[in-house]
């Protein structure tokens, strides 16, 4: 891997880097990971996002950044329909603005330095830590142990409070002790089953579905959600931050308002 010294501003050493430091190639992505717009700046300021919002584009471009850091990114690899409607709005203010935009999704979510789930659980407390949330051959989550065993409805009451937003719990044992978590950010509902077959007791998440109530109720789990947006928003300000110090430039975070 490129050092500090021999690592240029250039866009395409910068995704060379960071092809190599998220290992890109053994995902089985939806998005096409890495430069998905080549812009024309030299790089002094890199923004961060969840996702190039054309919020996100034009106050990256407002703020003078010369690179977006996106997590969601522009393009899927298989559900491409033509530059148009929205996407083209933000495509033509990103040419416009010349603003080079590069985009990681799962290997991300699954970098055990600057991802959206390992941080959260070393933050949080957490011991024992294991790979969780299979997709292909490579977990995109994290599961371990509590600091110490919490009743289902204090462990959501800190949570919330952890994330800055209410939440969603399903339970019908809320006063049971929590010793265990599994965690999926974002649309990670899905791994609901997963984690019951774990026997985790608690499973923690973005997104939620209709199904997701009666299963966590039928099956004896704690299930609470807070939030795609808001549980994959350290990532991409991780990557962002190393990014900047390795480049020794400015970066800086786009928040949005977003409730989903």
């Amino acid at each position: 891997m490129q050092g500090v010294s021999d690592m240029s501003s250039d866009i395409s050493s910068i995704e060379q880097y960071l092809s190599q430091l998220l290992e890109t190639g053994s995902f089985d992505d939806v998005i096409i990971n890495g430069l998905q717009l080549e812009g024309n700046r030299p790089i002094h300021r890199i923004a961060s996002v969840v996702t190039p919002s054309l919020f996100a584009i034009e106050e990256a471009w407002r703020q003078n950044a010369d690179l977006l850091l996106a997590h969601h990114g522009l393009f899927l690899k298989r559900e491409f329909c033509g530059i148009r409607c929205s996407l083209r709005k933000r495509v033509g203010q990103l040419i416009q603005s010349g603003m080079h935009l590069l985009a990681y999704h799962l290997p991300v979510d699954a970098h055990r330095e600057f991802g959206n789930t390992w941080p959260i659980a070393k933050e949080l407390g957490w011991t024992a830590l294991q790979p969780f949330g299979l997709i292909g051959s490579r977990a995109i989550g994290v599961r371990g142990h509590l600091a110490e065993p919490l009743p289902g409805q204090e462990l959501f009451s800190l949570m919330q409070q952890f994330w800055g937003r209410e939440g969603i719990y399903v339970s019908n044992i809320s006063s049971r002790e929590v010793r265990t978590c599994a965690f999926v950010s974002g649309g990670g509902h899905k791994f609901l089953k997963e984690a019951i077959d774990a026997k985790v007791d608690c499973f923690i998440t973005g997104s939620v579905d209709e199904y997701c109530w009666h299963l966590a109720r039928e099956e004896g789990i704690h299930f609470m959600s807070f939030g795609h947006y808001a549980t994959e928003k350290t990532g991409v300000q991780l990557l962002g931050k190393h990014l900047s110090e390795r480049l020794d430039c400015e970066h800086f975070f786009i928040e949005e308002a977003n409730p989903f």
